[in-house]
């Protein structure tokens, strides 16, 4: 294979493809990890292959796009949809700690961390799009009032 041609996308999706590459070069690592969050009838080795063809393949569009699509699309035929959902938050968490939006750490109770997971999982997004997205009207109302 020759050399890949430029990614082509908006700074954001590049930051995502490059972060989701990273995470994934060691998620294959992690043998067990992904054995262990196969769709039934999926074998580690197809799983693999199927990443790394999409990861290495000079054919494919190098739209950042286009690849994440692609990537979801591998978790999707592949992953369980649990560990689809934390495969997924770990890469956007990742990419804007490479962004330098690292957030900062809260504790939470039991209750309100099952909560807020939940609706992540519902909504496809992190924790921290859950706390913004659901909550940002009463924000807005609230700091209108002061």
């Amino acid at each position: 294979m020759g050399k890949k041609p430029l990614m082509t996308g908006t700074a954001k999706e590049k930051e995502r493809v490059m972060a989701m590459f990273g995470y994934m070069s060691g998620y294959f690592g992690q043998a067990m990890r992904l054995h262990n969050n196969l769709l039934p009838g999926v074998s580690h080795a197809d799983a693999s292959a199927a990443y790394h063809r999409l990861h290495d393949d000079d054919r494919l569009p190098r739209s950042a796009g286009l690849l994440l699509k692609a990537f979801d699309e591998w978790l999707i035929n592949h992953v369980v949809q649990e560990e689809r959902t934390r495969v997924q938050n770990s890469i956007v968490a990742r990419a804007r700690r490479a962004a330098g939006n690292a957030g900062v750490t809260v504790t939470l109770s039991e209750k309100a961390h099952r909560m807020l997971t939940d609706l992540a999982e519902i909504d496809g997004v992190t924790l921290s799009d859950v706390v913004e997205r659901r909550l940002a009207r009463q924000y807005k109302d609230a700091s209108n009032r002061f």
